[in-house]
């Protein structure tokens, strides 16, 4: 309502927890669930999703790259099934 009343429009998006546990949605549904919130509140754009892979290291062959590309994968395929914007 703040952004609205001030004739502003804010950018936001979505932080998805990768399993660090550290920030964000703790589901992919959840997130997808937020995203079409913000989707529909006047004064906010829904800019595209975000995350921190602490968790996952730092070569390829790291079992959690899997996983966490796996979870980006499936967060964006329910974001084009539902048409929000194109995402960041």
């Amino acid at each position: 309502a703040g952004a609205t009343a001030a004739g502003v429009t804010l950018g936001v998006m979505v932080d998805l927890d990768v399993g660090f546990q550290r920030t964000g949605v703790r589901s992919v549904s959840d997130a997808i669930a937020l995203a079409s919130t913000i989707h529909t509140k006047p004064g906010l754009t829904l800019r595209g999703v975000m995350c921190f892979p602490g968790n996952v290291g730092s070569t390829a062959d790291d079992p959690q790259w899997t996983k966490y590309i796996d979870q980006i994968g499936s967060f964006l395929n329910e974001w084009k099934k539902l048409g929000l914007p194109d995402p960041i």
